[in-house]
């Protein structure tokens, strides 16, 4: 679990809705995972190159703490490629990646989905489907 404390502290919330709201996303997450991997388990990543890509970044607070999990798990390196991020997001995200695509870091960014005609949410079902179909 990554935490901001400051985040949750304004919202009011209290330790035991914080631990409540974690079991419950961990569940879920937990389930997405079975349901997008099967049986087939984590991949290693020690040694290895790993590409981080994402539809965005908003906040960065997500990307943060998935570069933060794979960073502890020693890459050989660590590669970010999204399509659109502020401009101020630039300098932290090259201190947390070996190297960064960004292709649109507009200075007037206030959301991801300015980047795209569409910016619908992508559901379980189709998620899992199209691993499928990869998978061949």
């Amino acid at each position: 679990r990554v935490l901001n404390a400051d985040v949750a502290a304004r919202a009011g919330l209290t330790v035991a809705e914080v631990d409540a709201v974690t079991r419950r996303e961990l569940a879920v997450a937990e389930a997405r995972e079975q349901r997008y991997r099967g049986h087939g388990g984590h991949q290693p990543v020690a040694g290895r190159v790993v590409v981080v890509v994402d539809d965005g970044i908003a906040t960065g607070a997500t990307l943060r703490a998935a570069l933060d999990v794979l960073r502890d798990q020693r890459p050989a390196r660590l590669l970010v490629a999204v399509p659109v991020a502020p401009a101020e997001a630039l300098g932290w995200l090259r201190q947390l990646a070996d190297d960064v695509v960004v292709l649109e870091a507009p200075s007037d960014f206030w959301a991801v989905g300015q980047a795209y005609r569409t910016f619908d949410q992508t559901s379980d079902e189709e998620v899992a489907r199209l691993l499928e179909q990869l998978a061949g």
